[in-house]
């Protein structure tokens, strides 16, 4: 399947969203890590004009990181371009950190007590992706939405509540998956193409 805006090769939006326009809330499919089409770091980074340019400096930490979770690289630099366009200063609208946007929770051991270090981010993202996964019983999927802070039973209504509080920013990206899977997985540009059915995110800019 090619990408589209609400599909692409991983599945159609509507199919990994399961559930979250009803009443009952997201009740994602199951998917592991092995089931999620994706094309190699190098080969996204040897594309003109790729987004991943801007990952370029991080390269060896996302392969080291990569290894030492058994995470393919191409996901950990996907991540941090959804979280943090990779920019290793970021500073996120919920208190959150770095490449990879991690909480403060995650913090402890960085070096110098500084959690922006490249290497220490993109090392603590890639752990708690890799703890998650195996907490879920192997559902990627599932620990994907959890890494942007998606629960289960989650609503539409739930999540636009929160962007009309004080925090807009602190508002889960609905597109968060289809962005990912069918965007920077495959080595497209999910924010220069638009994918995505809700663009609620939107509303905070």
């Amino acid at each position: 399947m090619q990408v589209s805006v609400s599909g692409g090769p991983n599945g159609l939006e509507s199919w990994m969203n399961c559930g979250i326009s009803s009443k009952s809330g997201w009740n994602p499919p199951y998917v592991t890590m092995d089931d999620v089409v994706t094309v190699d770091l190098s080969t996204a980074l040897s594309t003109v004009g790729t987004p991943f340019a801007a990952c370029q400096s991080f390269v060896g930490y996302f392969e080291s990181a990569g290894q030492q979770y058994g995470i393919p690289p191409i996901i950990l630099a996907s991540i941090a371009l959804q979280e943090s366009s990779c920019d290793a200063s970021s500073m996120g609208a919920g208190g959150t950190t770095g490449l990879m946007q991690i909480s403060q929770d995650k913090c402890g051991g960085a070096p110098g007590g500084n959690c922006l270090d490249p290497e220490f981010n993109i090392a603590a993202g890639a752990r708690y992706l890799a703890d998650t996964v195996q907490q879920t019983g192997g559902n990627f999927l599932l620990a994907l939405g959890y890494y942007n802070g998606w629960y289960i039973g989650m609503t539409v209504d739930a999540v636009l509540a929160v962007g009309q509080g004080s925090c807009c920013g602190c508002m889960q990206n609905l597109d968060y998956l289809q962005q990912s899977l069918n965007g920077w997985f495959v080595g497209e540009d999910a924010y220069a193409i638009g994918l995505g059915s809700w663009q609620n995110l939107a509303v905070c800019q």
